[in-house]
């Protein structure tokens, strides 16, 4: 009998931890979508006579908040979501200074260079008018964390020299860092800039720095701590009348309840976050909420409704522009319909998917739909195509500052791996994801998934040893998450490497064990088999009723 054929039945890693920050805004380039054909030559007019009209800054400003974006999604990022960004680039575009206007007209070519040609104008400011230089320099550092995150943290740091108590520049700072890895200088800069905020008073600000003393501890995967974060940052802003921070504040606790399992309390955030969102006609961000929506369903295997969400969220974005983002809903969309069943049609969903991110170069939708793709193509033991969206979702991971999506997608390139024997490379990307998960509080199933890998890894290259005891971790953390189908294969994996190393009590015991818990699953037939398997070993027949005490695994 095998012991192993593959990762295709194995249970995916609990994913609900992985669920990003949510920013429920439209696209900057929806803003003034509508008067870029005012600007057919920036080049030209920016070198020409005259200063720039209200409608040409407008213009000049919505093109460069595009291109930043793309430029941002690329490196990882998302799409909308920073108001900071909109109103520095449309500051300096009604500056009148030809300079600055230069400088964002060279933003889309050079970005490096347009940067440059504002920091000479920030140096100029410094001696007679330093609270100028110091706004020039936050410009300078918003404008470069899409292009060049360490110049960027560099330009905070100038900002902060010339104007020291600025909450909102050592809030960006701490978000940069918080990017960076550097969660421990982010909670302390984030801390301080809310001291600052309350100091003066400014509830509006101090929102914003709870959400974001929200996300340090969603990174870390302290999830109650998050979301009480994020309920301040909600009652600071239901307080000032702010009905678009409620609303970010809202679909932020929504995930946090759907990551620590209320599900029916998120479905409660996300409805509110879409009724404010109604009341600002935010309808991108009516859609991403109901996106939300449809994981949650799908979460509760209510798939007619998740589908549903899914749709209206894919006609919303269509109709307002922004096929980008609907390469995530087209994942979704997906990811119903191999729950159905009907992987032929899913495998169009992903296609489409990764056709549109690919299009775009949106790193995070790239890698969601190559992540679904290759853990259908496991299911169906077609490890090449699994290879190759594995390979594809784990490169654009690699882009992301999000540690989380990239366990994610390691820990499909580990069953991948293991699957077709490639131990080195299982063992590789399993220790690039147990360092990320070590210090998280993720569900144990999320543990036990990567054991369970190994296991296979290493019994497929002879290393028996090593697979009992990959086999013996994975069942106490399936045991931990309470799932006894997959007790039960652990089981039967141990019993068998137990008879085949000539420990008949031991691996008969553990065929016991099997037989119970498949049958506890309500699978018959299996626990059938392990009665015929135990009967075959030469094991004492089991006395139904009578305790059996719990074989330690080693």
């Amino acid at each position: 009998m095998n012991v192993w054929v593959s990762m295709k039945n194995a249970t995916i890693p609990a994913r609900s931890w992985l669920k990003r920050r949510w920013a429920p805004t439209a696209a900057a380039a929806a803003v003034i979508a509508t008067t870029l054909g005012v600007i057919t030559d920036l080049d030209s007019l920016i070198t020409g006579g005259g200063g720039l009209s209200p409608t040409e800054a407008s213009a000049l400003a919505a093109n460069v908040a595009i291109q930043l974006e793309a430029r941002s999604v690329a490196r990882g990022g998302d799409y909308g979501g920073d108001s900071d960004l909109e109103r520095v680039i449309d500051q300096l575009a009604v500056s009148g200074e030809r300079q600055i206007e230069r400088a964002l007209a060279e933003m889309e070519t050079d970005p490096r260079a347009g940067l440059d040609r504002i920091e000479e104008t920030a140096s100029r400011l410094m001696r007679r008018d330093p609270g100028s230089a110091a706004q020039r320099y936050f410009a300078i550092g918003v404008l470069a964390e899409a292009v060049d995150p360490e110049r960027a943290v560099a330009a905070y740091r100038q900002s902060l020299e010339l104007m020291p108590d600025s909450s909102r520049t050592i809030d960006r700072l701490g978000s940069v860092y918080l990017e960076q890895g550097r969660d421990e200088e982010a909670e302390t800069l984030h801390l301080q800039a809310l001291e600052l905020a309350r100091t003066a008073g400014d509830e509006g600000e101090e929102s914003i720095i709870l959400g974001s003393l929200g996300a340090v501890y969603w990174r870390r995967g302290e999830y109650e701590t998050a979301s009480d974060y994020y309920g301040q940052a909600l009652e600071v802003a239901d307080l000032n009348g702010d009905l678009f921070r409620a609303a970010r504040h809202l679909g932020n606790r929504g995930l946090m309840a759907s990551t620590l399992g209320d599900l029916d309390a998120a479905e409660q955030y996300y409805e509110r976050a879409i009724s404010l969102m109604a009341e600002l006609d935010d309808q991108i961000g009516i859609a991403l909420a109901r996106n939300n929506l449809g994981n949650l369903y799908r979460d509760r295997g209510e798939l007619d409704r998740a589908e549903d969400a899914y749709r209206r969220a894919q006609a919303a974005l269509e109709a307002g522009g922004h096929p980008q983002q609907a390469a995530l809903t087209l994942a979704n969309l997906g990811t119903i319909a191999e729950s159905r069943g009907e992987f032929e049609t899913a495998a169009r969903f992903y296609e489409r998917s990764l056709e549109r991110a690919r299009e775009y170069n949106y790193m995070r939708a790239i890698e969601s739909a190559a992540r679904n793709a290759g853990w259908m193509a496991m299911r169906r033991n077609d490890f090449i195509a699994a290879r190759r969206f594995a390979d594809e979702a784990l490169a654009a991971s690699e882009v992301s500052p999000d540690p989380a999506s990239l366990a994610d997608s390691l820990f499909l390139s580990v069953g991948v791996a293991a699957s077709i024997g490639d131990d080195a490379l299982a063992r590789t990307h399993a220790d690039r994801a147990f360092a990320i998960i070590e210090d998280r509080d993720v569900p144990p199933d999320t543990h036990a998934f990567l054991h369970d890998a190994l296991a296979l890894s290493a019994y497929q290259v002879g290393d028996l040893a090593e697979a009992e005891r990959r086999a013996g971790r994975a069942l106490e953390f399936y045991e931990a998450a309470g799932l006894p189908m997959n007790m039960a294969e652990q089981q039967l994996r141990l019993g068998s490497l137990a008879l085949g190393g000539g420990r008949q009590d031991e691996g008969c015991a553990f065929l016991e064990q099997a037989e119970i818990n498949f049958g506890r699953s309500g699978f018959i037939a299996e626990a059938n088999r392990m009665v015929e398997r135990r009967e075959a070993e030469g094991c004492p027949a089991r006395e139904i009723g009578g305790n059996v005490e719990p074989v330690d695994p080693g």
